[in-house]
């Protein structure tokens, strides 16, 4: 099993007192609460948010508990710190880190079932110990790849079905739809910030919105609100402290998304060793302002709003 791998979890770090980053705020954006017109072969999941993460109730080899929903995975990720098989190579944010491959016999999700399905383990315990609960993996791109997503943050539900026409408000059309390509497992889309027009993947695994600080470099004149520097970690757990600030978000076809907050970092590592040229990472913060579907057979998102 040969993999391309990009784990891109992202955490806000706590080690300085430092606070949690908002997640649910709509940011003048009034959210459709369409959960109650879903058909019926939608699979409707109850989630929760704990410090920018989207956890959620699965089954695993028969034990129930709860998964990550993490976008920015390329599998199903089992929380195993000894692990034993073939290892092999992943890249987090800033450095490489060791997975082992293993298969999984039995997965459910709502009533999804997988069998057999392939896997990576690795130590999430760092992730255990910043919400305070025990987690048993990530859901990454093999479980859902077949799947429209629909977040409904209001409801606190995920809903998954094979098609987002059929998840659609019934008295509502979305007021922006764009197209994403996919580098490998990665959703990536087009917007233009600050009047640049860069390319984002899309990752329900950060939990913050991040930008490549050589955006910064490049554009003398991008309208920066700064804020006070903070801290963050990925999945190789180096803390890193970074630049902050606050711009404008628009899509190609002049959809206002309103100011997001952005961390800078340096992202030349995973352009270097993947080939995926991104400018950043639209992560939580992004994904709460609206209904949000992200469907994988179309290639499309859609986003919602009063």
């Amino acid at each position: 099993m040969k993999w391309m791998i990009m784990l891109l979890v992202l955490t806000p770090s706590y080690l300085y007192g430092q606070q949690t980053i908002s997640f649910l705020k709509k940011q003048d954006l009034k959210v459709v609460s369409s959960h109650s017109s879903k058909s019926a072969d939608s699979h409707k999941i109850p989630i929760e948010i704990i410090r920018g993460m989207i956890y959620l109730e699965a089954e695993i080899n028969g034990r129930r508990g709860s998964f990550i929903l993490d976008t920015g995975a390329p599998t199903l990720i089992v929380n195993q710190a000894k692990a034993k098989g073939q290892q092999a190579n992943a890249l987090s944010l800033n450095s490489g880190i060791q997975v082992v491959e293993t298969k999984v016999r039995s997965f459910k999700i709502g009533r999804i079932k997988k069998r057999n399905l392939e896997a990576l383990a690795l130590d999430l315990s760092h992730l255990e110990s910043a919400s305070g609960r025990q987690i048993l993996g990530l859901i990454g791109y093999n479980v859902f790849e077949q799947f429209a997503l629909l977040f409904d943050f209001d409801q606190r539900l995920l809903f998954l079905s094979p098609s987002s026409q059929k998840i659609q408000p019934s008295l509502h059309q979305p007021v922006t739809s764009f197209s994403f390509t996919l580098h490998d497992h990665l959703p990536i889309v087009k917007v233009r910030v600050g009047g640049n027009l860069l390319q984002f993947g899309i990752d329900t695994g950060a939990a913050t919105n991040l930008m490549d600080q050589r955006i910064l470099n490049q554009s003398a004149e991008l309208p920066i609100k700064y804020l006070p520097d903070e801290e963050i970690q990925g999945l190789d757990q180096q803390v890193t402290l970074v630049k902050a600030g606050q711009l404008e978000i628009e899509g190609e076809d002049g959809w206002t998304f309103g100011e997001n907050k952005f961390l800078f970092t340096d992202l030349s590592f995973l352009r270097e060793h993947t080939g995926c040229e991104i400018d950043g990472l639209l992560g939580s913060p992004f994904l709460a302002k609206a209904d949000i579907t992200i469907d994988y057979p179309k290639r499309k998102i859609n986003l919602w709003t009063k």
